[in-house]
């Protein structure tokens, strides 16, 4: 076995320029595929937001404990407000 040097390895790694060409080719695809699933994932949770958004106002139109939408006349406190009990 031959006996290595740390500097001698650490020189040697530091001047060698045989992989530069596909490291930079791939920290460019890591990047655009980190920023693709960034994007991506953002929508997804724009898209689940909503989704719940809209399950939650189903049930609270289906709601039978009383709830309506007030229309805003009569005694209500103001309009498009939820009014439990009467």
């Amino acid at each position: 076995m031959k006996n290595f040097d740390l500097t001698t390895v650490a020189a040697q790694l530091w001047n060698d320029e045989r992989g530069f060409i596909l490291s930079a080719e791939l920290v460019l695809i890591a990047t655009i595929v980190v920023l693709t699933l960034t994007v991506g994932l953002s929508e997804v949770s724009f898209s689940v937001h909503k989704e719940l958004t809209d399950v939650a106002r189903s049930f609270e139109a289906t709601s039978q404990d009383g709830g309506r939408y007030s229309s805003g006349g009569g005694s209500s406190s103001g309009s498009g407000e939820i009014q439990y009990g009467g």
